[in-house]
C-alpha cells in the first residue's frame, strides 16, 4: 500500500473553470449534462435529474441555474478521492 502514498505521484489535473458569462444563464437537463461533461466529468441528463438542485419547470422541462449546476459538479469533483491507476511496482 505504500505506493499509494508515494511523493512522486503527480496531482490530478485541475478542471478548467468555466466562464459563466459565456454560458447560458439557465439550462435544461440535456444542456446541463453537456456542460458538466465538457468542464468536469461525463454525466447523463438522468444523472442531473437525480442531483438535489433547485429547478423551475417551464414548458414541462426542469430548468436549472447554470451556476448552481456547475458549482454542484465542481463540489463532486473536489470531493472525489485521487487514486493512482496502473499496476503497483514491486519494491526491491
Amino acid at each position: 500500500m505504500n505506493h499509494l502514498l508515494s511523493t512522486n505521484a503527480l496531482p490530478a489535473p485541475e478542471p478548467v473553470e468555466p466562464d459563466l458569462s459565456a454560458l447560458p444563464v439557465n439550462a435544461d437537463r440535456r444542456k446541463g449534462a453537456e456542460l458538466v461533461t465538457r468542464f468536469y466529468f461525463p454525466v447523463s441528463p438522468r444523472t442531473i435529474e437525480r442531483w438535489r438542485l433547485p429547478s423551475r419547470v417551464v414548458g414541462g422541462k426542469a430548468i436549472y441555474s447554470t451556476a448552481a449546476l456547475l458549482a454542484y459538479a465542481r463540489g463532486k469533483m473536489n470531493a472525489a478521492p485521487v487514486i493512482m491507476s496502473g499496476s503497483a511496482s514491486k519494491a526491491a
